[in-house]
């Protein structure tokens, strides 16, 4: 009797014994994971800054300057020896591919759009970090269900119940893959038919782009956001959602047994890394996907603005009153320049003291001269302010201020891989010389 009590009493010490250093274990585990989270997300941003902001992949970004990461709400994960870590990404300019919008009512698809989620990748591998973006775009319904607001979602968490689609570039916007998930999981990859496609010229694509759907359509909206330190604070509202035009069928492709969230080397798929049991191996990049890439980066990446007059033409209207039209170099590269031409009139005001005034001065358009390399510039008319009021007396110089677009389209046909280098807009600002009114 007292034997099997003590017995008793040393089974219930050892059990108890077993459960506190379990519990150690788990809360030393807890306190390890959130320490390499926390030391990921500084990690981060200290090689964003310190390394990957002064890398050619960086400046190769038509949008670099005009997105950055919100660096307070980043979530990290762990996949076999990769180490992840995303934030959200503010973008001046975001540009979403859409499926099924025949399907969808427009407030149906500023609903969608509203709730999507574009962040920024950081993936440590054993020999380097690589640098993704993400478009997550909900089905309407999972959007619905989960009050249009996916904030809290995290890609790889076992809690996770995503439908939808997902969409993964590189940094300067060249596509890695698109996919369809369904209750978190990955269960189409499609790829855009580029044959059948509206415009080649319409979509950035790399080797095995995929996403499921019968068409695509991209929706863009812009966002009044300052820098304040480190992070964007929005000073206004964002425009609507408004489509661009750029529509693409789509063919569904089976994605294979690939737990791509989970397991380590289909998640070097997923995001394009080429990985060898994890450990990235040197890689040739294709000739002339490199070439794609650096056509698409150097095609503004030297066009500046200038004020040079290229010419001045004058024509009589009467003795005291003449057209003086002005042509002036606004925009330029090597080996094009952009021209803005203006209509002017001056009058005689003083005959004994030869003074001539500018009565009135418009912007007429902007036109392309030479022959850019690796794509197209394309300049929109632009709108100019005259340095002076018409009417106004006393008006022996005047300038032209102007504020015009311009739409790169770099040309990309590979005849191996299936690249499409996307086209993009450029806002710019310049202003003339002054010229004298008398003819």
């Amino acid at each position: 009797m007292k034997l099997t009590k003590i017995t008793t009493n040393i089974t219930i010490a050892v059990v108890a014994i077993i459960g506190v250093t379990l519990f150690l274990i788990a809360c030393k585990k807890n306190n390890t994971e959130q320490l390499n989270e926390a030391f990921m997300q500084e990690a981060a941003k200290e090689w964003y800054y310190g390394t990957f902001k002064k890398s050619s992949e960086w400046s190769a970004s038509s949008e670099k300057g005009k997105k950055l990461p919100d660096w307070k709400h980043g979530q990290y994960r762990k996949v076999g020896n990769m180490e992840i870590v995303e934030f959200p990404l503010l973008k001046e300019r975001t540009a979403l591919p859409i499926p099924s919008t025949a399907s969808l009512t427009t407030a149906e698809i500023q609903r969608v759009a509203d709730a999507s989620l574009t962040r920024i990748a950081f993936i440590k591998t054993k020999n380097a970090i690589e640098v993704r973006e993400i478009d997550y775009i909900p089905d309407l319904a999972y959007a619905k269900a989960n009050g249009y607001d996916l904030s809290s979602y995290n890609f790889g968490s076992t809690a996770q119940d995503f439908s939808g689609r997902m969409v993964i570039k590189k940094w300067n916007g060249v596509v890695m893959s698109y996919n369809t998930l369904s209750n978190g999981k990955i269960t189409k990859r499609g790829k855009i038919n580029k044959q059948q496609s509206q415009s080649d010229t319409k979509a950035t694509l790399d080797e095995n782009v995929t996403l499921s759907g019968s068409e695509i359509c991209e929706y863009e909206r812009y966002c009044e956001e300052e820098r304040q330190g480190d992070a964007w604070v929005p000073i206004g509202t964002c425009t609507p959602w408004t489509p661009t035009g750029n529509c693409w069928p789509i063919d569904d492709v089976d994605p294979g047994d690939c737990n791509y969230g989970l397991t380590e080397s289909c998640a070097c798929q997923l995001y394009g890394l080429g990985c060898d049991n994890g450990n990235p191996p040197a890689q040739e990049q294709d000739p002339c996907v490199k070439n794609c890439e650096d056509n698409a980066a150097q095609l503004s990446s030297s066009a500046s603005v200038a004020s040079e007059t290229e010419s001045i033409e004058v024509t009589d209207i009467t003795a005291f009153k003449k057209h003086k039209n002005t042509k002036w170099t606004c925009l330029k590269s090597f080996p094009w320049i952009l021209s803005s031409q203006e209509e002017g009139i001056v009058e005689l005001v003083d005959a004994a003291n030869n003074t001539w005034n500018w009565s009135s001065l418009t912007h007429k358009d902007i036109k392309l001269t030479g022959m850019p390399v690796g794509g197209t510039v394309t300049p929109d008319a632009g709108t100019g302010t005259p340095s002076f009021v018409a009417g106004n007396s006393n008006v022996l110089y005047a300038s032209m201020a102007l504020d015009f677009n311009v739409t790169y389209a770099p040309v990309c046909n590979c005849p191996v891989v299936n690249v499409v280098a996307p086209p993009y807009t450029l806002n710019y600002k310049a202003k003339s010389s002054f010229w004298d009114a008398k003819p």
